[in-house]
């Protein structure tokens, strides 16, 4: 640590004599608990609790230095951060305070000049957690004394909410509001409300109570907003919060003159997990024997490596429902890393299932589930997770859904354009349908696709139902141009059922133009 004193007399002045040279200086513990009041059932330990008192002290000096103005002393301090009692203090920020006194040449009258602020942080050998945390949380204190403008004392109901905490490896940030239900006066800036301000707040982590001191304060016309903590410019920070805490709870014992608390608010800090994983099948519906395609993607959100142990991970097949797989593979015994730099950050891999059992027959139609176990290790703090992604597919009885094609060239005008509904095609996996368009202007050039034609493929919609069943919900999936104008395909409908009467299909909007084009087809 370094200590300057500077001479920074104005003007034409004689020079000072600074003595007790070196001076004292004590280093302080912030955010040790002080009052006015203990949460119930909290012990505090004897490392936070009490008047904030000087944990180290370096003591003052019997020298004396005359200083000329703008001329400097300067002292640099070693701590070991051993406290009084010789062993490691607790992590947390601390503060320097000094005096030293100082007089003019001609005078034999010394004055006295402290200084004080903050001077570094201690972290937590195992971090400090990283997150922002919405909490949402309201307090209400019912029947709270608020004088009015005209003397008159009228019983008001204050409840405070906990919007939000902030925490990183500086220290922790609270932000809440204050409001009343039934404020008797108009808004929350005028004197009323002026002189109701928390002076302290406690927040208690694992059982250990830290001075949160008061809150930056804002009064406005809707409530009053309270920040404990530091912000972007304003470094007033707190103590952070381990990054392995179980338990972090804010408290505000009082706001004075007048009203008692406590507005006690209990934040959630189950640890988000260091990665993402996500599995997909596409399409997820299957004839018999169809190879079942997939993929994996998992994301590195941490700042440590990630390992896959063991690798390739165990997977497993099984019918929706049930227990037992029907197809399974073991773990493999190697490992992977996932890196924290992108693209390496991003783990992906693809895999086919063929349909076979364990014993290599055909599984039966159904709905089924595919999952793999990632057993992951974050590298710099050794936690182990375990990521599960699955998907879910479904092999269709060729014979349970309407198979054929219908030709069907129903023509339907609106909003000056004709769309035919050409033909459809029906499976066991999906329907298809085709529309045909002749668009104002169309014409079809070598050189690029028609400028109707992206609108068409990307912006149509419609929907459907069969039977006057539910009505659903479907987008183009792809088009092409000829000479006379432009083919729309509707596929990912769902399989017609075996003894479905009549399908009813809408196009709501065709390219940028909404509008109803309306087909009734007999499917008998």
């Amino acid at each position: 640590m370094k200590l300057v004193l500077t001479n920074a007399s104005q003007g034409e002045v004689e020079p000072v004599i600074v003595s007790s040279l070196p001076p004292i200086v004590s280093l302080v513990k912030t955010g040790s608990f002080s009052g006015p009041a203990v949460p119930p059932g909290v012990a505090i330990p004897p490392s936070e609790s009490g008047k904030s008192g000087a944990v180290k002290t370096f003591p003052a000096g019997n020298d004396d230095k005359t200083l000329a103005k703008g001329e400097k002393l300067t002292y640099n301090l070693t701590w070991d951060q051993k406290g009084k009692d010789g062993k490691q203090v607790s992590p947390g920020w601390y503060n320097y305070e000094s005096t030293c006194y100082y007089r003019p040449e001609s005078s034999e009258n010394n004055v006295g000049s402290g200084v004080g602020n903050r001077a570094f942080l201690i972290q937590y050998p195992q971090g400090a957690m990283q997150k922002t945390i919405t909490v949402n949380q309201s307090q209400a204190v019912n029947g709270l004394p608020l004088v009015g403008p005209t003397g008159e004392t009228k019983p008001v109901d204050v409840t405070i909410t906990l919007q939000r905490v902030e925490l990183n490896e500086m220290g922790a940030t609270f932000y809440a509001t204050m409001t009343s239900p039934n404020n008797p006066v108009s808004g929350y800036n005028n004197f009323e409300w002026l002189s109701h301000v928390p002076l302290s707040a406690q927040f208690v982590v694992d059982g250990v109570v830290k001075e949160a001191r008061s809150p930056s304060t804002q009064f406005l016309e809707n409530g009053v907003e309270f920040r404990w903590g530091a912000s972007g410019d304003d470094p007033s920070y707190l103590d952070p919060v381990p990054s392995d805490a179980k338990e972090l709870t804010f408290i505000i014992p009082e706001i004075r003159p007048d009203w008692k608390g406590p507005w006690e608010f209990k934040i959630p800090l189950e640890p988000g997990l260091p990665f993402e994983a996500k599995m997909n099948t596409s399409p997820v519906r299957f004839l018999p024997g169809e190879e079942v395609r997939y993929g994996i993607s998992i994301r590195n959100l941490s700042s440590n490596k990630l390992t896959f142990d063991p690798f390739p991970p165990a997977m497993s097949i099984k019918l929706v429902g049930q227990d037992e797989a029907v197809y399974s593979r073991e773990a493999g015994n190697r490992t992977q890393d996932i890196e924290t730099d992108y693209p390496a950050s991003w783990y992906h891999t693809k895999g086919v299932w063929d349909q076979k059992d364990n014993q290599g027959k055909q599984v039966a139609p159904g709905w089924y589930e595919i999952s793999y176990e990632y057993v992951i290790t974050e590298q710099s703090t050794g936690g182990k997770y375990t990521a599960t992604p699955t998907a879910k597919f479904e092999i269709i009885n060729p014979n349970s859904t309407m198979s054929k094609n219908l030709d069907v060239n129903q023509s339907v005008t609106a909003e000056n354009i004709t769309v035919a509904l050409k033909s459809i095609e029906m499976n066991a996996v999906e329907t298809k349908l085709y529309t045909f368009t002749t668009p104002p202007g169309y014409s079809l050039t070598t050189d690029h696709p028609p400028y109707q034609m992206e609108s068409l493929m990307t912006n149509s919609k419609a929907e459907y139902s069969v039977d006057s069943g539910p009505i659903k919900q479907v987008k183009s999936g792809g088009g092409k141009a000829d000479a006379d104008g432009i083919t729309l395909t509707w596929d990912n409908l769902d399989p017609t059922p075996l003894d479905a009467k009549e399908l009813t299909f809408v196009i709501t909007q065709l390219g940028d133009l909404n509008g109803r084009w309306e087909y009734k087809i007999k499917l008998n």
